[in-house]
């Protein structure tokens, strides 16, 4: 018995009666289990309903429904209930009992109209909803939790820490639901002495065969180029061919590069254009020459890179092969360039079991998870809290002063106020989060809302010497908005309303006082904004002058272009200064006149 060449459709009897799948949780991490996973499909075995009936029959009292539940529960994997977990779910169903005699339940039907529903039906709807959640729970148990393209079996022919690994892609959409079962589908006729094809295509190459299940002998013919496995192979049909379709150094259809970037007019994009069509002739006779074939296959192995490469083999008007074809899986591996020798390997990896490690739990994924369940469940829990805190109404009335003050709602905000005879300087709840902010004052203020900060002092007459708890008044917490708009006040209201230096606000001044100050202000900035401008163009132009110029003849003209700086070798400094400023002068006017005609 060879346990590094186990082929899975001559798996020997005792290594496949000894394959038990391995179970894993969500992360991967192997759970200890001395049964192969149920199948969800299963029924009640006759024997297991026989032993109910029986029993009900001998004993003489009737099998409770929970009893048959957690009976056919278990014959699906799932835990079984408690009488609290089941008669919470007869609760939700508005259901008081489904275990009364035919003729209670009639007689409610007759008056009711109305029909209770069966226990098989209450049944079915548990189970489903338990295997939905159970799909949904991030520690669901089952042997397709691997997080590779394998399924996992144990074996005592297996060293410690290791199993054998078969692809997932092998076994179809049912046979995935129980793969000891499939394997030992793939150990019968007609399934064992079958055959099965693989087709490559990709690049302008193509490869294709039709493999028979049943390997050769090769203990007469050894090739040491190729392993035991692949030599093993039986190729019934095979086929490769190539046709230049891509762009040398570059990758790429020439039909892809021209949906890109239009249809090109060289030579070598038409040579490829032809190809194309020509290599997609090729093929598609090849797949009818192999129809016969092709139709006894058991499975068809696809690599094909691209869509309009798989459209070539699968799918196209009067094909062979059907885009809904169940016997059409994709190699769960890369490959390298379609070749004979590329579908061998292929089909050595995908037609055997090797040994494999037991896959290890991911604990930096699994500490990730715990962090982010604990998270959550702390925010369901302060969410709840929030839920369950019902705000005073004085927190209420806050809330809403707020946001009118936030909206700057003047005239709503004065007309709450005096609805609900609240005072102009009310204390804003919970202190301890407008800490900062104790009155309305102090939040327009903070946020620098200038005209509720007005509103609230001229017409409500809200007090400015009211302090936070680090002492602050409201015109300190301020920004400039903020102060103007108390100082305006200041001025309007007069030194008898309130007293002003404690609330440490400034000198009173009337709005066009500041509106002339700001466009004092204003002008100044852009003043200074264009005599930068000017020193900028007034260097630059100095420089020009100093560099040399010179004429078409190759001679130096600076100084016919320049007879100020020529004719000033006998004045004074300061002359020669107010020259040069002079020059400077008219150079930027020239620049900025040039510029703005532009």
């Amino acid at each position: 018995m060879d346990l590094n060449n186990i082929n899975i459709f001559n798996i020997d009897a005792e290594v496949l009666e000894s394959l038990q799948l391995l179970l894993f949780d969500s992360n991967a991490e192997k759970v200890d289990t001395n049964h192969n996973e149920p199948d969800f499909d299963t029924e009640p075995t006759k024997s297991q309903s026989n032993d109910l009936k029986a029993r009900q029959k001998v004993i003489g009292e009737p099998v409770s429904d929970l009893e048959k539940l957690n009976q056919k529960r278990s014959l699906k994997g799932l835990e079984k209930l408690s009488e609290t977990e089941f008669e919470g779910f007869l609760e939700e169903q508005s259901i008081d009992s489904i275990s009364g005699s035919d003729t209670s339940d009639n007689e409610f039907e007759a008056e009711t109209g109305h029909q209770i529903p069966k226990m098989d039906g209450i049944l079915e709807r548990l189970d489903e909803f338990s295997i939905d959640n159970s799909g949904d729970q991030e520690t669901s148990i089952s042997h397709l939790n691997t997080r590779s393209p394998l399924i996992f079996f144990k074996s005592k022919y297996n060293a410690n820490e290791k199993c054998f690994g078969v692809y997932k892609e092998m076994f179809s959409s049912s046979g995935i639901k129980d793969p000891i079962k499939a394997l030992h589908t793939f150990n019968e006729e007609p399934c064992k002495s079958g055959k099965s094809a693989i087709l490559m295509i990709g690049g302008g190459h193509f490869a294709g065969a039709i493999i028979s299940h049943t390997p050769k002998d090769i203990s007469k013919n050894l090739n040491i180029r190729e392993s035991k496995r692949e030599q093993a192979i039986d190729i019934i049909e095979s086929k490769s061919f190539h046709r230049y379709t891509t762009r040398r150094k570059q990758g790429g259809s020439q039909n892809a590069n021209d949906n890109a970037k239009g249809k090109a007019n060289s030579v070598g994009s038409s040579i490829r254009r032809y190809n194309e069509q020509a290599l997609i002739q090729e093929v598609r006779e090849c797949l009818n020459s192999w129809a016969s074939e092709l139709h006894n296959c058991q499975f068809i192995f696809i690599r094909a890179s691209g869509a309009s490469n798989r459209k070539t083999l699968v799918g196209y008007e009067h094909g062979i092969l059907k885009s809904d074809d169940k016997r059409i899986r994709n190699i769960p591996f890369t490959t390298r360039r379609p070749t004979k020798s590329e579908i061998k390997k292929a089909w050595a990896k995908l037609s055997y079991m090797d040994s494999y490690d037991i896959p290890k739990s991911d604990e930096k994924k699994k500490m990730i998870e715990e962090k982010r369940k604990e998270a959550l469940i702390n925010s369901q829990i302060e969410k709840k809290k929030e839920n369950d805190y019902l705000p005073s109404v004085d927190e209420q009335h806050s809330q809403t002063l707020v946001n009118f003050l936030k909206k700057s709602k003047a005239p709503l905000l004065i007309n709450y106020i005096h609805s609900h005879k609240l005072s102009a300087n009310f204390g804003l709840q919970p202190v301890e989060k407008y800490a900062h902010y104790p009155s309305l004052l102090h939040y327009a203020s903070a946020y620098g809302l200038g005209h509720m900060i007005q509103s609230l002092i001229v017409n409500l007459n809200a007090d400015p010497t009211i302090k936070n708890k680090f002492g602050k008044t409201p015109f300190e917490v301020g920004n400039y908005n903020s102060r103007k708009a108390f100082q305006i006040s200041r001025y309007i209201l007069g030194e008898e309303s309130h007293d002003w230096d404690l609330a440490k606000v400034g000198p009173p001044k009337p709005k066009e006082e500041f509106e002339t100050i700001e466009k004092q202000e204003k002008e100044k900035e852009e003043n200074e904004k264009r005599r930068k401008i000017e020193e900028e163009l007034a260097k630059k132009t100095e420089l020009e002058l100093k560099q040399p110029t010179y004429s078409s003849g190759g001679q130096l003209s600076n100084a016919d272009a320049s007879p100020l700086i020529s004719s000033t070798s006998g004045l004074t400094e300061d002359q020669k200064r107010a020259i040069m400023r002079e020059q400077r002068a008219r150079a930027a006017e020239a620049r900025l006149k040039k510029i703005s005609g532009k």
